[in-house]
């Protein structure tokens, strides 16, 4: 489980989070929603162990993150929203490299993994290409092989499908609900609607760096009063009636 209470973090004398408190249980998909600069980033950095917890408490499967977080590292799988890697080592000397980082033996079960992944995400002719040729989308694929080298059971994923062609967002999907299911906690940002309705258990909707509404589909649609539009209404209409649109009109 992870539970985050009242976590803040500023840049000088900027808010990027404001308080953020939310719970992630065992085996649920926890999506994070907001317009541009809402602190959706920010967030997963800390949590992610990039950025240090300057107020607030975090807590993951009993480990607490200012006391102990080489331990929530551990556990930790961290998917940013644009990769970087080290573009003169080839896909598999990265993914040895990341196992290496771990202390995991050169023969261990994480390579049957590795193999099993490049060649469902069709990655499996390109293992021997250094990743300076390496589109952002071939990037990210790997980026989240690696996460499964040393099976965490936090995923922190930064807009993960955003680069991905249809079939490998489907089997991105269909791996991170498996790795739910044997009680993993994911937590994920995203801009694409259509996917945190279809594919999260629940959503928080942050808005200037503090939570606007937290629940299922459902019950944000029921918050919002979007329920009662007319025909089918969905994620977008609950989120267009919880996050007002900022006035730019020029007045005179």
């Amino acid at each position: 489980m992870l539970t985050c209470l009242n976590l803040t973090f500023r840049y000088g004398d900027t808010v990027a989070v404001n308080r953020l408190s939310f719970t992630i249980r065992r085996g649920e998909i926890f999506g994070l929603l907001g317009p541009n600069g809402a602190g959706k980033t920010t967030t997963l950095k800390i949590l992610g162990g990039l950025l240090q917890l300057q107020e607030g408490a975090v807590e993951a499967f009993g480990f607490s993150l200012e006391k102990a977080p080489r331990e929530i590292k551990r556990i930790t799988a961290f998917l940013p929203d644009r990769p970087h890697v080290y573009e003169r080592l080839t896909a598999w000397e990265y993914l040895a490299f990341v196992a290496s980082l771990w202390n995991l033996p050169e023969n261990g079960r994480w390579r049957e993994t590795a193999r099993s992944l490049l060649r469902r995400l069709e990655l499996e002719n390109d293992a021997n290409r250094l990743l300076e040729s390496f589109s952002q989308g071939m990037r990210q694929k790997l980026m989240l092989i690696a996460g499964f080298i040393h099976e965490p059971k936090l995923w922190i994923l930064d807009e993960p499908l955003t680069a991905l062609d249809p079939r490998s967002a489907r089997f991105v999907r269909s791996l991170l609900r498996s790795e739910a299911e044997k009680g993993s906690c994911i937590l994920l940002s995203t801009h694409i609607l259509d996917t945190a309705e279809r594919f999260c258990d629940r959503i928080a909707i942050l808005d200037h760096g503090s939570l606007v509404a937290e629940g299922t589909v459902a019950e944000l649609l029921d918050r919002s009063d979007a329920a009662g539009k007319k025909g089918a209404p969905c994620l977008e209409d609950a989120f267009l009636r919880l996050v007002p649109q900022e006035d730019t009109s020029v007045k005179p």
